[in-house]
């Protein structure tokens, strides 16, 4: 029996993750007790560490597709980026 994970399988694994540490921040930053605030930060830092993981395979996996871009930095001034169409992966 395979057990193959498609790289849309990753790729929705890794935005949860994005979902999960965007809202564990926020709960971060509002934390008051040291208790809870380890806690948090302790989630956090394993979500992104599978996160990492997440991107590694995505990217082992795809077969890229690279257009560029310009993205607005702010009203008046934009940076050029390439980025995988597939995959979103972004070359720096």
């Amino acid at each position: 029996m395979c057990m193959c994970v498609s790289i849309e399988d990753y790729m929705r694994c890794k935005n949860y993750c994005n979902k999960m540490i965007h809202k564990l921040n926020e709960d971060i930053a509002n934390c008051e007790s040291t208790e809870i605030h380890i806690f948090l930060t302790n989630k956090r830092n394993y979500l992104q560490s599978l996160k990492t993981n997440y991107e590694k395979k995505i990217n082992e996996m795809c077969v890229h597709e690279f257009e560029d871009d310009l993205v607005d930095i702010v009203p008046d001034r934009s940076i050029r980026i390439r980025y995988c169409k597939i995959c979103e992966y972004t070359l720096h």
